[in-house]
This record gives C-alpha cells, structure tokens and sequence, in this order.
C-alpha cells in the first residue's frame, strides 16, 4: 500500500468496540485456561530514525500526509500452524501475539478474511487489554481488505474463535502491520499548514462551530487532518 494512495482506515463502530457483556470478552482477558502461544515478533524498528527520515522527507516535498507509520510485510495466513484448545463453551480458541518493540502504535492490515457463521476473532492490547471485536459474520462472511484502528500498544493479541462445526475453516490473512514511530497525539495537530488559516486566529470567525469538527484519515502509514 503506497503511502499516498494508501488503503483507508475505518473503524466500523457498530462491530468493533472496547467492552462489551461479560459473555463477550476475549478468552485472553477471561480463561483461567490460559495456554502459551507462539509471537510474530516483527523487525526491528528504531522510531528516531524513522522520524528524521519522515522529516527530511516533508521538508523536500510539498506532500501534506503526515507520515506516523513505517509498514511492515508481514503476508501470512496467521492462523495456519497455531494449535488451538477448547474453552468451556467447547469452542476452539486460536491465539497468536504480534509485537513490534517501540511502537507508539499499531494497526493492522488485512488483504482478505474467511469466518463462518458462528466464528469471530478479537484483537487485544496487551499491556491495556483494550480490544476490537467480536468481528464476525454479521458483517462479512468473506472480506477482501479490511484495516483496523489504532492500537496504542507495541504487543497484541488476535484470537479467533471457532465452533466445534466450524474447526479449521477460518482464514485470516495479515499482509502488513503498520508501526507507529510517532505518537499521532503529537502537538502538531494544533499547527496549520500554508495553503490554510489559523481557525484559532481571528480568521475563523463564522467558523466558530466548523472548527469543532475534525475528521483524521489514516492513509496506510500516514494521516491526514482537516
């Protein structure tokens, strides 16, 4: 995903979400049956490097994104060789860590997605142990693309879930994992670029309701902010 014409992130909010029924959390967040599982720890990433190559990047080029993320290759169907177990709901649980060390942030990007009915997968933070899901047929039996929020976290954990009638039918695959090398709470947001005014300043008058709406736009490893 090029950087400039880069797949968009939406979070669909009507089935992705931070909490949720006890009935609906993650086995990771409540299994006493907690079992080991295998990591993709990702390259190393050193973020001041990637922020001075991002800086001498914008200063050389009228581009307006700007870049918070460094992509990663990742083009694996990531559940393909995890050994699950079952919960006492007999349900078969899938569990694999993604870890780039550092990282202010991490979404992820999928290129395609299999569940069926009765199969959903989480994705967990987790030093927070915030987490997106259920993710399931509600919305999609088969998806072509799909990208997540945010996470601020370094370390996650995506869970699949199966039905015993379901076992082994899922496919999840993960292309790229975007690492964030700069926290996008950054105090630049406040700045205004040269082809803008200052909604701040006395400019903005009769704007004075427009300028309490912001939308950011994920653009693969970069953002833009009206």
């Amino acid at each position: 995903f090029p950087v400039t014409i880069g797949f968009f992130c939406f979070l669909f909010s009507s089935f992705l979400s931070l909490s949720g029924p006890l009935d609906s959390l993650p086995n990771y967040l409540t299994s006493k049956k907690r079992t080991s599982f295998q990591s993709l720890v990702l390259p190393s990433i050193d973020n001041q490097i990637e922020v001075q190559k991002s800086l001498d990047f914008e200063s050389k080029s009228r581009e307006k994104i700007y870049k918070y993320g460094t992509p990663i290759e990742v083009n694996r169907s990531i559940f393909d060789e995890v050994i699950p177990y079952q919960n006492n709901k007999n349900e078969w649980v899938y569990q694999v860590g993604i870890e780039s060390k550092n990282a202010f942030s991490l979404n992820l990007i999928f290129s395609s997605i299999h569940l069926e009915k009765g199969s959903y997968f989480y994705i967990i933070c987790k030093k927070t142990t915030n987490f997106i899901g259920p993710i399931n047929t509600s919305f999609f039996t088969s998806l072509s693309s799909f990208s997540t929020d945010l996470l601020f976290d370094d370390n996650l954990v995506i869970e699949l879930v199966e039905p015993d009638i379901n076992k082994g039918t899922s496919k999840v695959f993960l292309e790229q994992v975007i690492h964030g090398f700069r926290s996008l709470k950054s105090s630049s947001f406040s700045s205004f670029s040269s082809c803008n005014f200052d909604v701040n300043s006395d400019l903005s008058k009769g704007f004075e309701l427009q300028k309490k709406s912001v939308v950011m736009i994920l653009n693969a490893s970069g953002v833009i902010v009206t």
